[in-house]
């Protein structure tokens, strides 16, 4: 392990503090790996523990929706859309509207037809989402960018590499 002064002065401190980082990131591989092996085991025992009551949710949620098709005008009868009971309450209620394509139609197709048939009204239902392409505005002027509040800047950045000196398998 490197010096804990603040200032590396020789290429071989920096070297020796390379080597310290290098190893403490395999560590921390290590420990990475081995907690994704338990993670892994907790989500399998998971998995293996809620085939049971996964099962009863489904059937029982299918059951009840059966009896609340078959009984809804007993529902209503009660005052309302849904009952409760001991245990919780079942019956319908109005989802809020939802607007979807039908089966064979695309987003694209209905732009057409709102364009073709609106004219310009159709801009009122059509979303248009406007971006900079940053990539074609770095090749403008120096100049022009200022004008409109850019500039390209580009910085240096630290590079800090430690060797994978050792084979090792991590796994």
């Amino acid at each position: 392990m490197p010096k804990s002064s603040s200032q590396l002065k020789t290429f071989e401190e920096a070297d020796a503090a390379l080597r310290a980082l290098g190893e403490a990131l395999r560590d921390k591989a290590r420990l990475e790996i081995a907690a994704q092996k338990q993670i892994d085991s907790v989500k399998a025992r998971l998995a293996e523990n809620r085939i049971g009551p996964d099962a009863v949710v489904k059937s029982t949620t299918k059951l009840l929706g059966k009896f609340i098709e078959r009984h809804q005008a007993d529902i209503e009868a009660r005052g309302g859309k849904t009952v409760q009971l001991q245990f919780g309450r079942i019956g319908t209620r109005t989802a809020p509207p939802a607007l979807k394509l039908d089966k064979g139609f695309t987003e694209s197709d209905c732009i057409h037809w709102l364009r073709t048939k609106l004219d310009q009204d159709a801009d009122a239902y059509i979303q248009v989402i406007e971006r900079l392409r940053r990539d074609d505005l770095k090749l403008l002027d120096e100049d022009v960018l200022n004008e409109c509040g850019m500039s390209v800047s580009q910085e240096e950045i630290l590079v800090i590499e430690p060797a994978v000196d050792v084979a090792q398998e991590v796994a």
